[in-house]
């Protein structure tokens, strides 16, 4: 399927200029969604020039239309950001029936790759600055809004959260209360939406030295949620500890309380503000429904374990009147958390030289058995020599001449063994005819192959 989904790409005349006869071919799975159920499971893969990303293709593995919704929301979103900072849709085709998306391939790495290769703050900071203008130039994209649109948006996610998840009575209390919370907050305030892509995490922000680009729009959408980016962002960065990343944030003029409290919810930081609280409720509340929509039954079990404890912390976060301030931030924490992450970094490459000196022991080890290995090879092919002459060999009784008995005895004497029945016949019958003599057959027999395996 991909090796023709490819062949009709290289023939179709949209896709000229991504494709280089001078340059070698290839391709590279990014998805195989194992992790969903059937239905709702697609293919990604990367298609490249010389090792250079060229274009990315996606198909459902069973045809359900939702392809067809990426593509045109991706499209809307592309032109509404003038091409900046997003991935570029290109075109959709029919292949075996399977519709097909093609987008353009995006040089760089992602967030996670781009720190561990560069883990250090000037680093961070800069690539912080880079994705926090993505972000604002996402926000030129914000509609007026009003609070009845925002309150109809909280509850549809509300409502099929509680039909995806049977809370209990006290359960329900707390979910009821964050959500009463969250709403009072905005409801006389100017509300906004705009088109988000839906996953704004490390996996998909694609970095190189000068730009950051955002990919996958499988779960884009317009929303009055954008604002939930930041704790998608933070939930799932998995390249730093979100302490010391906190530390690098209150370093930088990145003074948006939205990003800051973002942040500090999935850290030691995290304050006990009702807000705060609730917003991480709704958040949540999102994530399971936008999660159950496409994980598997085995893995929907463990996101109920999950959220029931989630709803149970929330719980006791409520009725802890202990409110912290997460602004204040000391110099020892921040020496702290950069002594803990250079720490995890050394650590890190401590391991990568273990595993390296590890290797290099196995390799060693490994020529070490391929010698006794080959010695034992050797061994058995002699036995296996040996046990097809000891299936010939003779009794004493044929030994009934003086030159047979001269054969068999050179043989004991070079090749400790007794002489086999075609040997016999052969050299006593050559001796009789005086075609060799018994220091010939003591030189044939030093010169055969078994008894070179001997020494």
């Amino acid at each position: 399927m991909i090796k023709l989904i490819i062949d009709k790409l290289i023939h179709d005349s949209k896709y000229d200029e991504y494709f280089d006869t001078n340059k070698k071919l290839s391709y590279v799975m990014i998805s195989t969604g194992g992790y969903r159920p059937y239905e709702k499971s697609r293919i990604v893969f990367l298609i490249l020039q010389d090792d250079l990303p060229s274009l990315v293709v996606k198909f459902y593995k069973q045809p359900n239309g939702l392809i067809q919704n990426e593509f045109k929301t991706q499209e809307i979103i592309y032109k509404k950001c003038e091409g900046k900072g997003i991935s570029k849709p290109l075109g959709l085709l029919i292949v075996n029936d399977f519709e097909i998306m093609v987008e353009e391939g995006i040089k760089g790495k992602n967030l996670d790759r781009y720190i561990s290769d560069n883990p250090f703050q000037n680093s961070i900071e800069l690539v912080m600055y880079q994705i926090n203008s993505l972000y604002n130039h996402l926000n030129n994209l914000l509609e007026p809004s009003t609070f009845d649109a925002f309150n109809k948006e909280v509850n549809q996610f509300l409502d099929k959260f509680m039909r995806l998840y049977s809370l209990t009575d006290n359960e329900l209390l707390t979910v009821k209360e964050c959500v009463s919370v969250y709403l009072q907050n905005f409801k006389n305030k100017k509300l906004f939406k705009r088109y988000s892509n839906g996953d704004f995490q490390s996996r998909n922000l694609i970095l190189d030295d000068e730009n950051v680009t955002l990919i996958d729009f499988e779960d884009a959408h317009e929303t009055h949620f954008y604002h939930f980016d930041w704790f998608r962002f933070f939930k799932y960065q998995y390249s730093l500890s979100n302490d010391y990343f906190y530390s690098v944030l209150i370093d930088m003029d990145i003074n948006d309380p939205l990003i800051l409290s973002s942040l500090a919810e999935f850290t030691k930081y995290r304050s006990n503000k009702q807000f705060d609280i609730a917003s991480r409720m709704i958040f949540e509340i999102k994530e399971y429904v936008q999660r159950s929509d496409s994980l598997s039954l085995g893995l929907l079990h463990d996101e109920k374990k999950n959220m029931k404890q989630f709803i149970s912390d929330v719980s006791l976060r409520l009725n802890d009147k202990q409110v912290i301030d997460t602004h204040t931030f000391s110099l020892n924490d921040r020496l702290s958390s950069k002594k803990n992450f250079y720490h995890h970094l050394y650590s890190k490459i401590h391991e990568y030289a273990e595993f390296d000196l590890k290797t290099q022991n196995i390799s060693k080890e490994a020529g070490k058995l391929e010698n006794k290995i080959k010695k034992l090879v050797s061994e058995n092919a002699s036995l296996q020599r040996t046990n097809s002459a000891l299936s010939t060999f003779i009794d004493d009784d044929v030994l009934d001449s003086p030159l047979k008995k001269t054969v068999d005895e050179l043989y004991l004497e070079i090749l400790h063994r007794r002489v086999d029945r075609e040997g016999l016949m052969h050299f006593s019958h050559l001796l009789e005819k005086k075609e060799i003599t018994i220091d010939d057959l003591r030189k044939s027999l030093l010169d055969s192959d078994e008894y070179q395996m001997l020494d």
